[in-house]
């Protein structure tokens, strides 16, 4: 910004950064990722493949802040037990990604993880009952929820009471739920359904998933779709 004093000359005057909610990359939301940290991962040599996953490449470029992207953690590590990191415990970018990076701590060898239950997933990843605070949304942003998913339904009952929290995501809270199925043997259409719907869920191996990390940063930024699942 430049303060003119004549018509000839011009004095210096201060410089004037602006940012708001319509800067934020990918977008303006409230965010919930919920990491797997289940056995059913296979290794934690994949663990750490997600975490790097995440930390750099799907939120390399995020606008972390109060009045911009706002980031929730739920790293799952048990059928009835999650470690929640509610935004104000990573409030930028930089603490965020080294938050993600430091989930090895909570879940040192995932192996010893009980991974039997594909609906846990989907139960903990959402503010499912009205008592709870941790997942404090603000009013009228959008919410996103990203879940990280290693394997297929264990049978019918589990994917159903899978379907059921996945629609309560959506039709309760108003979630755009968004699925990525991790590893070769998963059935990305399946895991999908329980998606917002076509275009919100991906599919990768463990070494490819950073080649996914754009269009799930588009599916962020995307239009609401009408029906849940594909």
């Amino acid at each position: 910004m430049t303060f003119t004093t004549d018509l000839v000359q011009a004095e210096k005057g201060f410089r004037l950064q602006y940012s708001s909610a319509f800067t934020s990359t990918p977008c303006n939301r409230d965010i919930l990722l919920v990491i797997n940290g289940l056995s059913s991962l296979g290794s934690q040599t994949n663990f750490l493949k997600e975490l790097d996953f995440i930390a750099n490449y799907l939120i390399s470029n995020w606008t972390i802040g109060p009045q911009q992207t706002r980031v929730f953690l739920s790293l799952q590590v048990d059928i009835d037990f999650a470690i929640v990191y509610p935004f104000d415990y990573v409030p930028t970018l930089d603490i965020l990604r080294q938050t993600i990076l430091a989930l090895t701590r909570d879940a040192p060898d995932v192996m010893q993880n009980n991974g039997t239950d594909f609906e846990s997933l989907f139960r903990y990843g959402t503010d499912n009952t009205d008592s709870d605070t941790t997942f404090v949304h603000r009013e009228g942003i959008e919410q996103i929820e990203i879940v990280f998913v290693a394997q297929n339904p264990i049978d019918d009952q589990d994917f159903y009471e899978a379907t059921e929290f996945a629609h309560q995501s959506r039709d309760r809270y108003d979630t755009k739920l968004i699925t990525i199925a991790m590893g070769q043997n998963i059935d990305v259409k399946k895991v999908g359904t329980l998606s917002y719907g076509e275009g919100f869920y991906f599919g990768a191996d463990y070494p490819n998933l950073p080649s996914i990390a754009a269009d799930v940063n588009k599916a962020i930024c995307k239009s609401r779709v009408k029906g849940c699942g594909v």
